[in-house]
C-alpha cells in the first residue's frame, strides 16, 4: 500500500459526525478518490468533488488544499509530502495515471506534485498517454504558470483527440494557456482564426453554439489583456453579449433534445460575470448588478449545483453598487452554498464582501465577528451553524 492509499484509508476513519455541511463534501471526495484509485466506474460526481484538472480557464485552485488542512486541523493524520506523492505517482501505469493525479489533487490539493510528475514522465505521456491524461497534465502545468509544458501537453491532446469536438476542447485549453500564461497574442490570433475558418463547420449546430460562445469569451479576454485594446471595453461587451445569446440558443436546443444543459448554464453564468466586471469598469454598477440578478435566477432554476458562484458574484456586485444590506443578505446565502461544496476560496471571498459591507454600515461588532470566523473557521461550518440557530 502506497502513501496515497494509506492517506485515503486514514481519511475513511475520521469521525465526520461533527463536520456539518463539510461531511457530505468529504464523503464524496473519499468515495470518488477511492473509485479512481481502484479503477471503478464513477456513476455520480457532483460539484462537491470538482474536476480541478479539467478547469476551463486552466486556473489554480487553493481550495482543495485549504479544505483538507481544515478537516485535519484536529486530527493526527499527516498529508503525504510532495516527494512522497511524486514517488507514488511514478509507479502508476501511464494508462491509469490520469485517475491517480485526479485523486491526488482532489484529496490533497497538491498541484505541484502533479505538475512535477507529469513533466518527469513527459516523454511517456506524450507517446502513450490518453487524451484525458494530456488534458490533466496540461492543466496542472498551466495552473502553476508553466505555460511551456502546458502548451506541449495540450498540443498533444489535440493529436490524441478521437473527434473534432475533443480537438476543439483541447484547442480551447491551449488558447487559454497561450493567452494567460504566455501573453502571445500573435500565436493566439493565428490559432483562433484557424478554428473559425477550418474547424467550426465540422461540428453540429448545437456544439457550434457552445464553442463559438467560449471562443468569443476568450477573444474578449484577449482584448482586455492586450494594451492595444485598452479602450475596447465596448467591443468586449458586444462579444460577451453575443456569447450569451449563442449559449441561450444552445441551452434551448439542448432542452428540446433532452440533453443535460447544466454545463452550458455554467458557461453562461461565467460570461455574465465577465460582462458585469466590464460594466463596473464603466461605472455602470446598476446595469452590472441587474445582469447578475437575472443570471442568479437562471442558475437557481436550471443548474442549482452552480448556485454558489452566482451568489458570490451577485453579492460582490451589490457591494460595488453600494447596496450593502442586500450584499450581506445574499452573501449569507452564498456562504451556505460555498460551504456545502467545500469551496474554501469562495468562503474567503464571501467573507471579504461581508467584512466590507458591515464596515460600510458601521457595524463594527459584525466586522469583528467575520474577522474571527475568517481566522478560525475556514470551512464555514461554525458560522453557518451559528446563523441557522
Amino acid at each position: 500500500m502506497n502513501k496515497i492509499e494509506s492517506f485515503l484509508n486514514a481519511l475513511k476513519r475520521i469521525d465526520i459526525s461533527k463536520l456539518g455541511p463539510a461531511k457530505a463534501v468529504l464523503e464524496e471526495r473519499i468515495n470518488v478518490a477511492n473509485k479512481l484509485l481502484n479503477n471503478e466506474v464513477i456513476t455520480k460526481r457532483t460539484t462537491k468533488a470538482p474536476y480541478y484538472l479539467n478547469d476551463l480557464g486552466v486556473r489554480y485552485s487553493s481550495s482543495p488544499k485549504q479544505f483538507i488542512l481544515s478537516i485535519l486541523k484536529n486530527e493526527s493524520i499527516i498529508i503525504p509530502t510532495a516527494d512522497e506523492l511524486i514517488s507514488d505517482l511514478d509507479e502508476y501505469n501511464v494508462n491509469i495515471l490520469a485517475d491517480a493525479i485526479d485523486a491526488v489533487v482532489l484529496l490533497t490539493g497538491n498541484f505541484e506534485a502533479v505538475r512535477n510528475i507529469v513533466v518527469k514522465r513527459q516523454e511517456e505521456i506524450i507517446e502513450h498517454g490518453s487524451y484525458v491524461l494530456n488534458i490533466y497534465a496540461g492543466t496542472a502545468c498551466a495552473a502553476l504558470n508553466d505555460g511551456d509544458n502546458g502548451i506541449i501537453f495540450f498540443k498533444n491532446a489535440i493529436k490524441k483527440s478521437k473527434n473534432i469536438l475533443d480537438s476543439l476542447i483541447a484547442k480551447h485549453r491551449l488558447l487559454a494557456t497561450i493567452l494567460k500564461r504566455k501573453r502571445n497574442f500573435q500565436l493566439f490570433d493565428e490559432i483562433i482564426l484557424d478554428i473559425f475558418l477550418n474547424d467550426l463547420h465540422k461540428i453540429s449546430e448545437y456544439d457550434k453554439l457552445q464553442i463559438t460562445a467560449l471562443l468569443n469569451n476568450l477573444l474578449a479576454l484577449r482584448h482586455v489583456m492586450d494594451k492595444d485594446y485598452a479602450n475596447a471595453i465596448m467591443s468586449d461587451l458586444i462579444l460577451l453579449f453575443n456569447s450569451q445569446q449563442l449559449l441561450r440558443e444552445s441551452i434551448q436546443q439542448g432542452k428540446e433534445l433532452k440533453l443535460d444543459v447544466s454545463e452550458s448554464i455554467r458557461y453562461t453564468s461565467q460570461i455574465a460575470v465577465n460582462q458585469a466586471q466590464l460594466l463596473h469598469k464603466l461605472e455602470k454598477h446598476d446595469d452590472a448588478t441587474n445582469i447578475l440578478k437575472h443570471n442568479l435566477e437562471i442558475v437557481s432554476q436550471n443548474a442549482p449545483e452552480y448556485l454558489s458562484e452566482s451568489l458570490g458574484a451577485y453579492s460582490y456586485s451589490l457591494y460595488l453598487s453600494d447596496h450593502f444590506k442586500e450584499a450581506i443578505e445574499y452573501s449569507t446565502k452564498g456562504l451556505i452554498e460555498y460551504c456545502s461544496v467545500g469551496n474554501t476560496r469562495g468562503i474567503d471571498t464571501i467573507r471579504q464582501i461581508r467584512i466590507g459591507s458591515f464596515s460600510k454600515l458601521g457595524d463594527n461588532d459584525n466586522v469583528k465577528r467575520e474577522i474571527m470566523f475568517a481566522a478560525t473557521d475556514k470551512l464555514g461550518i461554525k458560522e453557518v451553524l451559528n446563523d441557522n440557530n
